[in-house]
């Protein structure tokens, strides 16, 4: 799904770009997907960046005092975050059931993009995001424009009674169906952006289809080890 709101740019990936080679990352892969959103977005991209993941809530801030000049900046920093307001360096996460967020500023011209599973909306990634825009960029919550892509949804996301013990948080979005015990992790991302200013109306959700049960998307519940990784990027041109 491309996303263009000017002068920003956003786009959620599927297995077509799928960014593994027999299950390690590609630096072809990455190349190939920056070359198509330069064509998509109209723009020369001067670096795509993205973050060695780690389920946390690390938020790496790119701006004039920590540019970067690499072509592709590939995992060579930790975190599951990434903020910026520099216009042609794409900002990415990877996933394959993993809440992904794009997050825009029309005002301060500032974007982010999130890597939010569920040990990463336990540390509540999200919010560690947005108060890191309100302090690099002086965001406002309440203008912000966040669209969530494709995940793992409460329709497959099934989940053992031990996770709640390590999740005591997710305890108001859990849903019992035939005996079985699922997650609403869009649910929960909804509530904690509500919570920080961000109304319904600014959350976009048109690209949050399901990766389990959905053939196009990279899923590791439904592929294990053999699951590829699909691109989020966020852009300002």
């Amino acid at each position: 799904m491309k996303i263009k709101v000017p002068p920003f740019f956003g786009y959620f990936g599927s297995a077509l770009d799928d960014l593994k080679i027999n299950g390690e990352y590609s630096e072809i892969h990455f190349l190939i997907l920056k070359s198509k959103l330069s064509v998509a977005a109209k723009t020369k991209i001067s670096s795509l960046v993205f973050l060695e993941q780690v389920h946390g809530n690390r938020v790496i801030t790119i701006d004039k005092n920590t540019a970067i000049s690499a072509i592709l900046d590939i995992q060579h920093h930790q975190g599951d975050a990434i903020i910026t307001n520099l216009p042609h360096i794409a900002i990415g996460v990877a996933t394959a059931d993993c809440l992904p967020l794009l997050v825009f500023d029309p005002i301060k011209k500032a974007i982010g993009v999130i890597h939010a599973g569920w040990k990463g909306l336990r540390a509540r990634v999200i919010t560690a995001t947005i108060n890191q825009m309100k302090q690099a960029f002086n965001s406002d919550p309440k203008n912000l424009m966040v669209w969530i892509g494709p995940a793992a949804k409460s329709c497959c996301y099934e989940i053992k009674q031990d996770f709640i013990n390590e999740f005591e948080d997710a305890k108001n979005y859990l849903e019992w169906r035939n005996d079985k015990l699922f997650f609403l992790n869009g649910k929960m991302a909804t509530t904690e952006l509500n919570e920080l200013g961000i109304a319904n109306n600014q959350i976009d959700t048109r690209a949050y289809h399901c990766t389990i049960c959905t053939p196009s998307f990279c899923s590791f519940r439904k592929d294990k080890e053999k699951s590829g990784r699909q691109p989020s990027v966020a852009l300002l041109l």
